[in-house]
């Protein structure tokens, strides 16, 4: 999750990008990001919203949930010398729920 305050007042698309970015700030330092969901909750002072033109509209603070599949840097690099052993080279991820 992220959140901002809104100085202005109206939600602008830099507001929404600060959010963002708040929101996957806070992985730990030997984290990488390997997916990230393309679908997100925002909440506008404290109201889910539906749509997502957020920009222009009035508010205080804006709140992010965003889905992120993260791995610790050290062990996708496990991972990639596994596949090297093994004669393969990962070009790609494939993320299924199960």
């Amino acid at each position: 999750t992220g959140m901002v305050a809104i100085p202005s007042g109206i939600i602008t698309a830099s507001d929404v990008g600060r959010v963002l970015e708040a929101a996957m700030s806070l992985l730990c330092k030997d984290d990488v990001i390997m997916h990230a969901s393309p679908t997100c909750s925002f909440v506008v002072d404290g109201v889910m919203q539906t749509e997502f033109m957020l920009i222009g509209m009035p508010a205080t603070r804006l709140d992010v949930t965003v889905a992120l599949v993260r791995i610790n840097e050290g062990m996708l690099q496990r991972w990639r010398d596994w596949a090297t052993a093994l004669g393969r080279n990962i070009v790609a991820w494939r993320i299924e729920a199960l």
